[in-house]
């Protein structure tokens, strides 16, 4: 397509510009066109040439209307993340920075575990030895007690029947029992 630099009036422009069949440009668009030297037909475009440069026929390749409603809008994506919104999630940095951390603190609970089982393991096998020497302890007096108490019934029961038989030679009435 041809770059054209036109000499117009201001109406002639301002329809155009209402048609928007033309575009205004800044002086730094001006300086940036490539330094051509145009000829007197190529700069001079008349409204006919001007409403014969898009037809209806050209424009019959174009999106519609109709064909354009398909696609979001802005307003269809407002509800979405924006770039601000997608600032303030973890980046992988962030998610790495945490999972090494979650590391350490998983690291450094199995060691206060280990720890804590280590203690309460030493602290029950000592009250578990205390108390194991204290029953044996008592076990023991327990079965001295009962040994001098076979021990005591026996010399009981032969003093009962050395009384009997004195009771009997001397010919006396025996004791009631006591309970």
């Amino acid at each position: 397509m041809w770059d054209y630099v036109t000499v117009m009036t201001n109406n002639e422009l301002s329809k155009l510009l209402d048609k928007k069949l033309v575009g205004v440009a800044t002086k730094k668009d001006i300086k940036g066109l490539d330094k051509r030297v145009a000829s007197v037909e190529q700069t001079m475009a008349t409204k006919s040439a001007l409403k014969n440069l898009v037809t209806k026929e050209d424009a019959k390749d174009f999106a519609t209307k109709k064909d354009l409603e398909r696609f979001a809008t802005k307003k269809d994506l407002e509800r979405f993340a924006t770039k601000k919104d997608l600032e303030r999630f973890a980046t992988k940095k962030d998610l790495e920075a945490v999972r090494g951390d979650v590391q350490k603190v998983e690291f450094q609970l199995k060691l206060t575990e280990q720890r804590f089982e280590q203690k309460l393991e030493d602290t029950f096998s000592k009250y578990t030895k205390e108390m194991l020497d204290k029953f044996d302890q008592v076990i023991g007096e327990l079965q001295m007690i009962r040994e001098e108490n076979v021990f005591r019934q026996a010399q009981f029961e032969r003093l009962v029947e050395r009384v009997e038989r004195l009771e009997q030679h001397a010919g006396l009435q025996p004791l009631p029992a006591v309970l």
